[in-house]
C-alpha cells in the first residue's frame, strides 16, 4: 500500500493505473490508455448489493462516496493535447475475457437458482390447490 498509488497487487497500483489512463490520453498514447481503460471497465463490476459496499468504503476512507468513479471519469475524459497519436493495434487484454466469463457464470448461476426456486414453488402450489 502506497499513499500515492493505492493498493498495489502484482506490481500494479490501482490508483496509479487509473490516473495513467488520463496521462496517456493527454499525450496521445492510445496504445497505453486503451488497454488500461478496457481493464478498468472489465474489473468494475458492482457487488451483489449494487455499489453500496464501495460507497461505504469510500465514505470511511476519504469521506466521499464516489471518489473512485469521479477519478476514473476524469481520467477517461482527458482530451488529446498533441498532434501525433499512437494508435492501439493490440488485442483485448486477457483479463477482459476472464471477467466476462466470470460475470456470465455468476449471472447464469443466479438465473438457474431462480428458475429452480420457481419450479419448486410451482410444484408445491399445484399440490396444494389441485
Amino acid at each position: 500500500m502506497d499513499v500515492d498509488s493505492g493498493p498495489v497487487a502484482f506490481e500494479f497500483g490501482s490508483v496509479a493505473s487509473a490516473f495513467g489512463i488520463g496521462a496517456a490520453n493527454s499525450v496521445g498514447r492510445l496504445d497505453h490508455s486503451v488497454p488500461l481503460t478496457l481493464q478498468a471497465v472489465a474489473c468494475s463490476w458492482p457487488t451483489p448489493w449494487g455499489f453500496m459496499l464501495p460507497k461505504l468504503m469510500g465514505v470511511v476512507a476519504v469521506d466521499s462516496p464516489s471518489l473512485g468513479e469521479v477519478a476514473l471519469l476524469f481520467s477517461m475524459s482527458r482530451p488529446n493535447e498533441v498532434g501525433v497519436v499512437v494508435p492501439y493495434d493490440g488485442n483485448v487484454p486477457g483479463i477482459v475475457g476472464v471477467m466476462l466469463v466470470a460475470y456470465l457464470g455468476v449471472g447464469m448461476m443466479f438465473i438457474g437458482l431462480e428458475v429452480r426456486g420457481i419450479k419448486k414453488a410451482w410444484r408445491k402450489y399445484r399440490k396444494i390447490f389441485h
